[in-house]
């Protein structure tokens, strides 16, 4: 499973539960120390041009007004679209 993380506080939780999922994550996210994921941009703006596992994860997770938003999807492409489209 590849899993991009678009929260710092749950990019600490997954790579400490379940290291070697996380293919992507934010600018933001600095622990656990030696994170070795790509790095995709900020939490609400992702760079979504990559071709790397980064862009096209099994799981992608943001928050939204505080609520974590889940995203199971082909591509973090759309996983972006719909993170710009609940921020309306």
């Amino acid at each position: 499973m590849r899993v991009v993380s678009l929260v710092p506080s749950l990019t600490e939780a997954v790579a400490v539960t379940a290291p070697g999922l996380l293919v992507g994550v934010t600018d933001w996210c600095t622990r656990p120390a030696g994170l070795t994921a790509a790095r995709i941009g900020g939490t609400k703006n992702p760079d979504t041009a990559g071709d790397g596992p980064e862009a096209f994860p099994d799981l992608a997770v943001a928050l939204v007004d505080g609520r974590h938003l889940t995203w199971y999807g082909p591509s973090l492409a759309e996983a972006a679209g719909a993170l710009r489209a609940a921020l309306r």
